[in-house]
């Protein structure tokens, strides 16, 4: 079910496992699962984006609403090389929905939706954010 049937669909038979990368473009296949991109296309790519604006610190990425066998986590770390690991700011588990402590907005339709966390300490200049998905 979820990623076992979207990675029938991957050419390489080889390379239908979570941190392969079937078409070679750098993206394992639980990330571009998660994207709703293609694993036989190498243009076809989802990276997330950081934005900055009115001194607010935001991610940019996609998520794919049938990839509900998954938890995205949005997280954050004050420091890359010292201190304490990423924190998960917010998560959607199973598609279910946004929870945590990060302001996050979701595009309202489509198979891929367009999402926005806003990192909820924006007093942290150098605070770093990713997205990590995990197949539980």
């Amino acid at each position: 079910t979820g990623f076992d049937d979207w990675a029938l669909g991957i050419t390489n038979a080889a390379q239908r496992g979570f941190g392969d990368d079937g078409d070679g473009d750098g993206d394992a296949n639980l990330w571009e699962y998660s994207q709703g991109t293609d694993p036989n296309d190498p243009a076809s790519r989802s990276k997330p984006t950081l934005i900055r604006t009115n001194g607010n610190q935001f991610i940019r990425f996609r998520r794919a609403t049938n990839a509900v066998d998954l938890v995205l986590h949005v997280e954050a770390v004050y420091a890359l090389t010292t201190g304490p690991g990423w924190n998960s700011i917010a998560s959607n588990a199973f598609g279910t929905g946004w929870e945590g402590d990060a302001a996050t907005d979701e595009s309202p339709t489509g198979a891929v939706r367009q999402v926005t966390a806003e990192n909820n300490d924006p007093g942290a200049a150098a605070r770093a954010l990713r997205v990590r998905v995990e197949r539980p």
